[in-house]
């Protein structure tokens, strides 16, 4: 930043970083790092001509996997209850779980086992 001081010659005077400054560089760079975009809209994607085929022959199956998609990405990560019952209906499934990640971010990867299986409903 340019001023003009009392004496008509130019001095230059550089603004100090706040808190919210230093975030904000370090999203950006963090942005770089791991190639995202941030001007890019989340929602505005491309589909590849074979998934787009795909989704046409299997309306229901695309319907099923997408809203699955959805309920996953909505659920609350920090909810510990959720995570313990996702954690307890795998090991009726027969499948394994592994715990991901620190608190309050932690969530559960499901593993799938050789004698994985569907039983019955639990409703």
């Amino acid at each position: 930043m340019l001023r003009s001081n009392p004496g008509g010659r130019e001095s230059s005077q550089q603004l100090k970083c706040s808190n919210e400054c230093a975030i904000a560089k370090c999203n950006v760079l963090l942005a770089e790092a791991l190639g995202i975009n941030p001007d890019r809209d989340a929602n505005q994607v491309t589909y590849s001509d074979e998934l787009t085929s795909l989704a046409r022959a299997n309306t229901m199956f695309c319907t099923l996997v997408e809203k699955s998609f959805t309920d996953f990405l909505a659920m609350n990560k920090k909810s510990q209850q959720k995570r313990n019952f996702v954690h307890d209906l795998t090991a009726v499934h027969r499948m394994d779980t592994q715990m991901v990640d620190q608190e309050p971010h932690r969530s559960v990867q499901l593993i799938r086992c050789v004698d994985a299986h569907v039983p019955a409903s639990l409703q």
